[in-house]
């Protein structure tokens, strides 16, 4: 009788494909699969680089635009938390105002002129200026009135003009400068003309006659006395103030000095 054997041969003696697990058949098939796509892709790269197709059409790239630098300027104020929750106080109302301002004419020759009553109101503050200022002060005044000059100044005089003269009363009352004053006998004729459109502004001449001057020192004693028959003629730019409604000085334009003095 043959011999059969009785034994299987033992899984490690088996063929690889068939100690395989379905799993490992699955990686196997997928990697296959990619290396068979990789080959085909390489193909038609390298088959369409060798005619005269376009191969690859590139995506434009947006070249970014440059964002505009705002203008410069001022920078605006931040709105305070409290703003909205007052009412802002109005500007107050001048105590004389000027009227005349909307009737305003124009001549001819582009002169402006105001009504008649506003032309003689300038004119009798620059006389009164001229003629009673410093009489009041210095010449009934012994010794003449430094302080009461200086409050009064004011009142004819405005800007420019305003500074000037305080600043020439206080090298008076340091004794640099003597105390003069002038009593013009025959009066002073003014002249107002060359009004701003506005008419808040005017060109003032001024000529006066038969003039005594007098030089006092701080205790009011006669230094010298000179005599003017005129006083040669003043350009005074002078302007309206709303606040007490007067007409002052606030600049001299030009001295024109009498006839046969340099």
């Amino acid at each position: 009788m043959k011999h059969q054997p009785t034994f299987k041969p033992s899984p490690a003696k088996r063929p690889v494909v068939q100690r395989l697990t379905p799993l490992a058949w699955a990686l196997i098939g997928v990697v296959v699969l990619v290396v068979v796509l990789g080959i085909v892709g390489a193909a038609m790269v390298f088959g369409g680089r060798g005619s005269d197709e376009v191969w690859w059409t590139p995506t434009p790239t947006n070249t970014p635009t440059a964002t505009p630098f705002p203008a410069e300027g001022p920078t605006p104020t931040p709105t305070a938390w409290y703003e909205g929750m007052i009412t802002p106080t109005p500007e107050p109302t001048p105590a004389y105002p000027a009227w005349w301002t909307d009737q305003m004419t124009q001549g001819e020759d582009g002169q402006w002129w105001p009504p008649d009553e506003v032309i003689e109101m300038a004119g009798g503050h620059v006389r009164e200026m001229m003629m009673d200022l410093l009489p009041r002060y210095f010449g009934e005044q012994v010794p003449p009135d430094l302080d009461g000059y200086q409050a009064a100044l004011p009142t004819y005089f405005i800007g420019e003009e305003l500074e000037k003269r305080l600043s020439a009363l206080e090298y008076t009352r340091q004794g640099i400068n003597d105390v003069v004053w002038i009593d013009w006998k025959d009066g002073c004729l003014v002249q107002v003309q060359e009004w701003s459109e506005d008419g808040l502004e005017a060109t003032a001449g001024v000529t006066c006659a038969n003039g005594d001057q007098y030089v006092l020192d701080l205790q009011g004693n006669v230094i010298e006395v000179n005599h003017f028959e005129a006083s040669g003629l003043s350009l005074w730019r002078i302007r309206y103030d709303p606040s007490d409604g007067r007409w002052k000085v606030a600049k001299l334009l030009r001295y024109i000095p009498p006839a046969g003095e340099q």
